[in-house]
């Protein structure tokens, strides 16, 4: 058979390479044979399949088709023969994913962990692996602990961004108590720092995650936490985003050190006196000219934009 095998390669018809290879295998299955078959039979058709890179990818690609029709056991000894681990691993992880209830999905991962656990060159893998059983044992922690919908699972199946962002989202709900609230925006955020996620993608998170269901009442409390590690130009962007307009974007805006960046704000959120004052700290015509165009509805705004031309103008 690797004869035939070699000669199927020498002509590149992978149809022939699957035909060598599958006839030997169905020899080795035969039952007449079964008086001769022990442990090296398999082995015969594996050797001959690891001797040829081609023959390999094509046997594979048989044995990953049929897995997906529920025979798993072949893939795996093939993967076994030679300890391709990461591929094993990769096997195992993808049923665990495919698994809806969270026990056996953990029980799956926890193969695919002792699978990488067998070389030091896995540790990447092993260590991904790892994070995501402990995130998935936090996740089932704060369902416990907060007391969340026992017929719906919030957390399961989702990564760490996806945790954080549902946590704020669920602690902003009023029906949950004060404490519970601010409970549950410190374990996801603890959660968030244990896993090294940065100061400046949490707050990015947190910004969006409010915006998303328009509690700009905390994104302004959020915004007075502390000086903001991403600026204020986000805050500003979600509120404008989210529908607000004038003082209720300028309280973000005003905040910001660049008076360029300030002025396309303000004009977004039609504060047109703050956009006006600030074309006149850039000694900028042609941006004052531009404020007052955009104005022209607004009779007693234009007056009062005129006015500080008439108080300083342009120098």
């Amino acid at each position: 058979y690797e004869s035939a095998t070699k000669k199927a390669i020498s002509s590149g018809n992978f149809d022939l390479i699957a035909f060598a290879l599958l006839s030997a295998e169905e020899y080795e299955d035969n039952e007449s044979n079964v008086e001769k078959k022990d442990k090296t039979q398999t082995s015969n058709l594996f050797q001959i399949a690891f001797n040829y890179p081609e023959a390999l990818n094509v046997l594979k690609a048989y044995y990953y088709n049929i897995e997906d029709c529920g025979e798993t056991a072949k893939i795996q000894k093939l993967l076994s023969f030679k300890d391709l681990l990461i591929e094993k691993g990769a096997i195992a992880t993808e049923k665990a994913y495919e698994e809806s209830n969270i026990g056996e999905h953990m029980a799956k991962l926890d193969s695919a962990l002792s699978i990488y656990s067998k070389s030091k060159e896995l540790n990447f893998y092993y260590n991904s692996t790892k994070e995501q059983i402990e995130l998935m044992k936090e996740q089932s922690k704060l369902e416990e602990e907060f007391a969340l919908d026992k017929e719906k699972k919030f957390f399961a199946g989702c990564s760490l961004y996806e945790t954080v962002s549902k946590g704020i989202v669920i602690s902003a709900n009023k029906n949950m108590t004060p404490k519970d609230r601010e409970n549950l925006t410190n374990a996801v955020l603890k959660l968030a720092k244990k896993y090294k996620m940065s100061d400046k993608c949490i707050c990015h998170l947190r910004v969006k995650s409010l915006a998303s269901i328009k509690h700009w009442e905390q994104l302004k409390e959020m915004s007075n936490e502390r000086k903001s590690p991403i600026g204020y130009e986000p805050f500003a962007r979600a509120a404008i985003d989210g529908g607000l307009l004038g003082p209720e974007v300028d309280i973000y805006t005003d905040r910001m050190p660049y008076p360029e960046e300030k002025y396309d704000l303000y004009l977004e959120s039609k504060s047109w006196l703050k956009a006006a004052e600030t074309a006149l700290r850039l000694k900028d015509a042609a941006r004052f000219e531009e404020v007052r165009r955009l104005a022209q509805s607004s009779q007693s705004v234009l007056n009062d934009i005129d006015n500080l031309v008439s108080r300083g103008g342009f120098k």
